[in-house]
């Protein structure tokens, strides 16, 4: 892996939660530091990812997908609300011209999976792509769930979604 740090490196505000955080409290995005950025990051995941002394978690389950031209342009038509990012301008790797796919806003509002719990498992009710425990689930219920919502993935978009997560 490589990495490319800049000295003076541009703040990255465009992601929606952000936006959002910003808004809210009446902040320029220009006038912001590294360091409040940082913080309005933090608070940001406290406040939409559980609390794993609470809740067991892996934290994010799904890996959002790159797809190419083609099976954005038919994602666009199933749901023409879905936000997407192009991976393009000084790009050199094979993700060039491709979209990165928010699956979270594929599985919270047109699948329905945000907060679906079945048996002792489920989809965290604030954040779709965090399977949950209620601390009485096995590896095994975990894992069929999460095969669950990747065929209904598959089905109902043709989108074939992968775990972020290593189970070993």
């Amino acid at each position: 892996m490589e990495l490319n740090l800049k000295k003076n490196g541009k703040l990255n505000t465009n992601y929606k939660d952000i936006k959002k955080y910003l808004e809210k409290n009446n902040l320029e995005k220009e006038k912001i530091t590294l360091s409040d950025l940082r913080k309005i990051i933090i608070y940001i995941r406290k406040n939409k990812l559980p609390d794993w002394k609470k809740i067991g978690t892996a934290g994010s389950f799904f890996k959002c997908p790159i797809v190419d031209e083609k099976i954005f342009q038919k994602l666009k038509k199933l749901f023409p609300q879905m936000p997407y990012y192009r991976k393009d301008i000084g790009c050199k790797t094979s993700i060039c011209g491709k979209y990165k796919i928010p699956l979270a806003y594929i599985l919270d509002e047109p699948l329905g999976w945000k907060g679906r719990q079945k048996g002792n498992v489920g989809v965290f009710e604030k954040h779709s792509l965090i399977v949950v425990n209620y601390r009485k689930g096995t590896a095994q219920e975990i894992k069929n769930f999460a095969t669950e919502i990747s065929k209904d993935v598959k089905q109902k978009t043709g989108l074939e979604i992968s775990f972020e997560i290593v189970i070993w």
